[in-house]
């Protein structure tokens, strides 16, 4: 049996979700599980949420429709997500990810100190881009 291509930890507050190697939709289900288990007794929005993509190697297109699930299963019970990586071509299918699961909670960001700053912040991602691209 292979290793699976992903880690959850839950400390407190805080989860953590790292994704490494070839994530294909049994990873994902997989993952969804891990993260039914792990958030089985958290209140709702009560929980501040990072993704780390940084050892994806490539995700499988089946895979990305589970991570449309994955991301609502955040939204019930974190106040934001964070999915982190500096190569924008997981940063755009996280974001493709966001916007099919609609949480405007959740962000993709190329780093973890701006995941930290977007977990502490309290804006909505499209109004944040918003403002950041007028200027104000």
């Amino acid at each position: 049996m292979s290793k699976a291509p992903f880690t959850v930890e839950l400390a407190g507050e805080a989860l953590r979700v790292e994704l490494f190697g070839l994530l294909d939709e049994a990873g994902a289900v997989g993952l969804e599980k891990a993260l039914q288990a792990a958030l089985a007794d958290v209140k709702p929005r009560s929980l501040s949420a990072l993704v780390i993509m940084e050892g994806l190697s490539d995700c499988a297109e089946a895979a990305r429709a589970v991570l449309v699930r994955v991301q609502r299963q955040l939204g019930q019970a974190a106040r934001r997500t964070a999915w982190v990586d500096n190569r924008s071509r997981f940063r755009g299918m996280a974001l493709w990810v966001m916007h099919l699961a609609e949480d405007q909670n959740a962000k993709a960001v190329a780093t973890v100190e701006l995941a930290d700053r977007w977990l502490a912040s309290s804006e909505l991602r499209e109004a944040d881009a918003m403002r950041r691209t007028m200027g104000a």
